[in-house]
């Protein structure tokens, strides 16, 4: 469409390095928190921090510390697009390796919650009944 003489407005072209540093500071905390709740059951706050002292806890946050701390060597030592499907890979077949040194059976580790749990099979249900 044609506008005349009318001067355009330019798009905005800067957004600010707080704006960019507070939200991917507020992305990243909503990660860590979420990543947090997924492997210990809990939510993350002060007043549940007694929850977080529990020996199994604690293993399973140093277990995650562990494979975040492989990702940065792994990083800088291979650019290529499968080295984190791989360091994937090596942590899932260190995980089996560890269980099976321990003795522990996939059945106990899914107890102790170091496995995710097998989901109910889910029925279909019709959208509408014909009665």
């Amino acid at each position: 469409m044609w506008i005349g003489n009318r001067a355009r407005r330019p798009p905005v072209r800067f957004v600010p390095y707080p704006v960019i540093g507070g939200f991917l500071g507020a992305a990243g905390w909503l990660v860590v928190v979420g990543a947090v709740q997924i492997v210990t059951g809990y939510r993350p706050r002060l007043a549940g921090l007694g929850n977080f002292l529990d020996a199994l806890i604690l293993a399973k946050l140093a277990a995650v510390a562990g494979v975040a701390a492989a990702r940065l060597p792994a990083r800088r030592r291979c650019n290529g697009p499968l080295a984190l499907p791989a360091l994937w890979l090596a942590c899932a077949a260190a995980v089996y390796a560890v269980l099976a040194l321990f003795g522990v059976s996939l059945s106990q580790a899914q107890a102790d919650g170091w496995m995710f749990q097998t989901p109910a099979p889910a029925a279909l249900s019709p959208p509408w009944d014909l009665k």
